[in-house]
């Protein structure tokens, strides 16, 4: 039987290139965004490969979340993977990022299993801009410190959830519309990315839980 896996904000950029390869490597896909009708790509996307459709999701709105893993609770009762793509770069969401993340993560746990013989995988979407011992010019510090807190959170539900793998990814610089935003072009395309993010994801055993990785697999220091 195909693993399941459910990717949040998938409809464009890094999540959009992970349902991608998801389905390009047989895996069946569970996919949200904010407003599936507009999301005519992955909309397509789905249906050509036999998915059910896209479910609205919207991080900010609990809700919507709590609404959204009900209806992935009927697609599929349990999850192999959950990636936690969703976010967006602005102030709001950097300084409020513990709870609506933290609310997502329990929505979702109904979903996982706790099961150490055959744990699920959580992948959070962090930034190796967190890491403390590698800042070495400062700035963008709200972003910075927002991707730490997610961090610890990520930490802090390995140990509360030992049968569970829960890893924070830094997907590379991508060339996405905020990878652009810096002004430089951004060295790694979305599906390069993402190929490697479900690389070390299928690769990933209980002993990697709470670890800090790039999309490749190395380990980022704290």
């Amino acid at each position: 039987m195909a693993k399941t896996v459910m990717i949040t904000g998938s409809s464009r950029g890094i999540g959009l290139a992970l349902v991608k390869e998801c389905l390009s490597s047989g895996l069946q896909v569970i996919a949200t965004c904010r407003n599936p009708s507009a999301a005519t790509e992955l909309a397509d996307l789905l249906k050509s490969k036999n998915q059910a459709p896209a479910i609205k999701l919207d991080v900010e709105d609990r809700a919507s979340i709590k609404d959204a893993f009900a209806e992935a609770k009927k697609i599929s009762p349990t999850l192999d993977i959950l990636i936690n793509n969703a976010g967006e770069f602005h102030f709001w969401w950097m300084f409020c990022l513990q709870q609506p993340g933290y609310n997502h993560l329990v929505e979702a746990i109904g979903l996982l299993r706790d099961d150490k013989s055959n744990p699920s995988i959580v992948v959070n979407m962090t930034t190796a801009m967190a890491s403390i011992a590698e800042n070495g010019s400062g700035k963008l510090t709200a972003y910075r410190c927002s991707k730490v807190a997610l961090n610890m959170l990520n930490m802090n539900f390995s140990q509360e959830k030992p049968g569970v793998v829960w890893i924070a990814v830094h997907p590379g610089w991508v060339d996405t519309d905020m990878g652009r935003s810096s002004g430089a072009p951004p060295p790694l395309s979305p599906q390069d990315s993402a190929s490697g993010i479900l690389k070390t994801v299928l690769g990933s055993k209980l002993s990697d839980s709470g670890a800090f990785l790039r999309y490749n697999g190395e380990k980022i220091p704290w």
